[in-house]
């Protein structure tokens, strides 16, 4: 926990010397990490709020760039997490919200890779 701790720092300081987009996707990664072993410790409050801020960065990098499939994927999988945490803590719709949001990402980057070979997947 503590060497997630650590990188969700250095991470920070990175993103105040370099604003761009890369450093931001790194620091959703070292937020993930602590809001997985959150969970793990049970500690749901915590890795729900974990998972809220990585949505809300990805997200934002998603209307930014919504051409990158990378983005998009890493956004889906951060909404199944939150639904996975808000579900022992007994708020289904929420957890049914983030389902469905991480269901129509991924629809649509199945859409957008059959119709446009050129799109990373």
């Amino acid at each position: 926990m503590r060497h997630g701790q650590l990188a969700r720092e250095l991470d920070t300081k990175r993103l105040a010397l370099n604003p761009g987009d890369q450093t931001k996707l790194d620091l959703t990664f070292e937020i993930s990490q602590l809001g997985w072993v959150h969970n793990k410790m049970k500690s749901y409050e915590l890795a729900i709020e974990e998972y809220r801020q990585v949505i809300q960065i990805r997200t934002q990098l998603v209307r930014e760039d919504p051409k990158y499939a990378y983005t998009r994927q890493r956004l889906a999988y951060a909404r199944i997490m939150a639904g996975e945490i808000l579900i022992p803590l007994g708020r289904w719709s929420e957890a049914g919200s983030e389902y469905r949001g991480a269901l129509e990402i991924s629809t649509s980057l199945l859409q957008a890779n059959s119709s446009d070979p050129e799109l990373p997947g």
